[in-house]
């Protein structure tokens, strides 16, 4: 399943809409416990958990008459949920509690195979709600707002079921989902995918209809992490746009549903959550802030305080392990990076893989050489996007950018020694030239209104084929010898991107969702000199031709499939998809980054070798939270 590292690498995040727990606090006596962060945990922590939930139980029967308490010390608990570890592949929480906190729900990974089990905070067990693998693989639970039904989303759909155990009921089709939550008048709210508004549909089941609409002037490419404010008459959402280096530089945004007036709350951070007390909390660089939010005005004020540190998140795909619990409960998981890093990686046909190069790293749209000696690739270090090249032979990285403006791509020259790559450096978008060994200064090819992303040059070195990104996601093709401006290949509504001249220089396959999903096409080079053909039958993104011309490879969510391919005359003779290999990759169908413009794998030109990137091994420590009651009485301590 494909998880965007939304470098964005286009990394599976998981939301989730956690609400608190009614009596969710202990007395102002109560020991602050919180757990040694250098020992395993010990199984009297999970009957703490238990212990806690029995005695505010039986607090509340004299509550009303004891002393009313004006503030409550926090409790910090870290709790063992399974001997599994939690799914944090994934950026988004996945481990939720009910508007009551009495049910909590989480996802734990189990060799290859994913579960979704629930259970009470009076249970030290869990049973298991629904599980799967691969594109299957349940992800992101969510409660409605009665605590009785659970949602939960795979890579293709939207699915609800009941606490109690049933059957999954499915309510939509999707394409990885960026976040859903449960309105209490009976909808769901949702990002249908890693490029799209938010949707909202009945519960009960229905057609989803469009709630927001991307603002194409701003660059915005994504509206996700929905959750509905106390009252239900608004919510708050995080909005990213193309010139953002990262997710950490994105909006918190508030939305009135009755009249769709939007509001920014928050400019730098993602995955803002309520905190009850008027707190609106947010991720930015792994570090959990809040700042006092009126949720009637929808207005903030105050200064950013942080208040929890080493939450794991990834500013990637704007996604973190934690929520809020409407009575006043934090939950996360704690995590060393907001990045995350991997090594990189030759898989064969078999899916059989070893290390290409160790030294790990967040990397993005590798491109091998013509000769297949060199690895050029996206990588984003020290807060920088740059383009680097690796020398397969002798093992020496080279860093072949340094400007603080973001550069991607890269697309080598038939020729081995120039690398092409897009950077608004200097203010102005534009596309570059460099060699790639690193020697001489970036030339300027040609200027834009707006960023272009090469992405492939045809095999006689006189064009080149990307994307441009901004109002819209569409292909152009330049001539490399500068006698024309930047051609417009394919315009259309849709989103069109991945873009590879066939060797010949005949044919430009790419990927579009012109279908309602990604699929991969081909069209003739130069544009209408005749049809357009489906390649891909069932998903498909990031198109990469072998060195002959007679192979189309893809990613599937799982792996890597390929397709035979015949020129005859002006048609294509084309053969069946079939499943080269599959395994726990990152990426998937879209790629790596935040607006799916970055890929996470190439392939040799004799088709027998791929480089790829590992996905979270989830291994080490089984799955482990951290709760802290009274949370919310802290906050306001914070900001008292």
């Amino acid at each position: 399943r494909y998880r965007l590292s939304d470098a964005s690498a286009a990394r599976l995040e998981i939301e989730d809409a956690i609400s608190g727990r009614e009596d969710g606090a202990v007395s102002e006596s109560a020991v602050v416990a919180e757990a040694s962060k250098s020992k395993p945990l010990v199984p009297w922590l999970v009957a703490a958990a238990a212990v806690v939930a029995m005695g505010l139980a039986l607090w509340a029967p004299w509550r009303s008459s004891a002393p009313m308490e004006t503030s409550k010390a926090p409790l910090k608990l870290d709790v063992s949920l399974s001997e599994f570890p939690l799914d944090n592949g994934a950026p988004g929480a996945s481990t939720v509690l009910s508007n009551d906190g009495n049910h909590l729900a989480y996802v734990v990974v189990e060799d290859e195979n994913f579960k979704l089990m629930v259970r009470t905070l009076d249970q030290l067990e869990g049973s298991e709600l629904a599980s799967g693998a691969g594109a299957e693989s349940p992800y992101h639970p969510f409660f409605s707002p009665d605590g009785s039904w659970l949602g939960f989303v795979t890579s293709g759909e939207l699915k609800k079921i009941p606490f109690a155990g049933g059957t999954p009921i499915v309510l939509t089709t999707l394409n990885r989902s960026r976040g859903a939550t449960w309105t209490t008048d009976g909808k769901i709210i949702f990002a249908k995918d890693p490029l799209s508004a938010l949707m909202q549909m009945p519960a009960s089941g229905g057609e989803p209809v469009e709630l927001t609409t991307l603002d194409k002037e701003a660059g915005e490419f994504s509206h996700r992490w929905p959750q509905i404010l106390p009252g239900g008459r608004a919510l708050i959402f995080t909005s990213q746009t193309e010139d953002a280096a990262s997710f950490d530089e994105a909006k918190i945004e508030a939305l009135v549903l009755a009249t769709g007036e939007r509001k920014i709350l928050q400019e730098g951070g993602f995955m803002g959550r309520y905190a009850p007390g008027g707190f609106l909390l947010y991720i930015n660089d792994g570090t959990l802030y809040a700042r006092p939010f009126d949720v009637e005005t929808l207005e903030v004020g105050g200064t950013p305080a942080p208040v929890a540190q080493g939450v794991s998140a990834d500013s990637t795909a704007g996604g973190a392990q934690y929520d809020m619990t409407a009575t006043g409960t934090l939950v996360y998981n704690r995590g060393q990076n907001s990045l995350e890093e991997y090594p990189i990686l030759w898989v064969d046909r078999d899916g059989d893989n070893d290390v290409l190069w160790t030294e790990e790293g967040a990397f993005y749209g590798p491109r091998l050489s013509p000769d297949g000696t060199e690895l050029a690739i996206t990588r984003i270090k020290d807060d920088n996007t740059d383009i680097w090249v690796f020398d397969l032979d002798r093992e020496v990285a080279t860093r072949l950018t340094f400007d603080p403006d973001a550069d991607s791509g890269p697309a080598w020259m038939p020729d081995g020694r120039n690398i092409l790559f897009g950077s608004s450096r200097n203010s102005t978008p534009g596309l570059y030239r460099k060699r790639s060994d690193g020697s001489g200064e970036a030339e300027l090819l040609a200027e834009s209104d707006t960023f272009l992303h090469p992405d492939s040059v045809s095999g006689d070195g006189k064009f080149v084929t990307g994307v441009t990104i901004g109002q819209s996601f569409d292909i152009f093709v330049y001539a490399l010898d500068g006698s024309g401006e930047v051609e417009e290949f394919l315009s259309t509504p849709f989103l069109e991107w991945h873009p590879a001249f066939s060797p010949n220089g005949r044919w430009i396959a790419y990927m579009s969702d012109e279908s309602g999903r990604y699929e991969v096409y081909v069209r003739p080079y130069p544009a209408g000199a005749g049809g357009r053909w489906q390649i891909s039958q069932k998903g498909g993104g990031q198109p990469r031709w072998s060195g002959d011309g007679q192979t189309l490879f893809f990613r599937s969510d799982t792996g890597v499939m390929s397709v035979s391919i015949e020129s005859v005359g002006d048609t294509l003779r084309i053969g069946r998809p079939r499943e080269v290999f599959e395994g726990d990759f990152r990426g998937g169908i879209p790629g790596l980054s935040s607006a799916s413009i970055l890929g996470d794998y190439d392939v040799t030109g004799d088709g027998e070798s791929f480089v790829m990137f590992p996905e979270s091994t989830n291994q080490g420590r089984g799955a482990q939270v951290t709760m802290v009651f009274n949370f919310a009485d802290e906050l306001a301590r914070t900001f008292n």
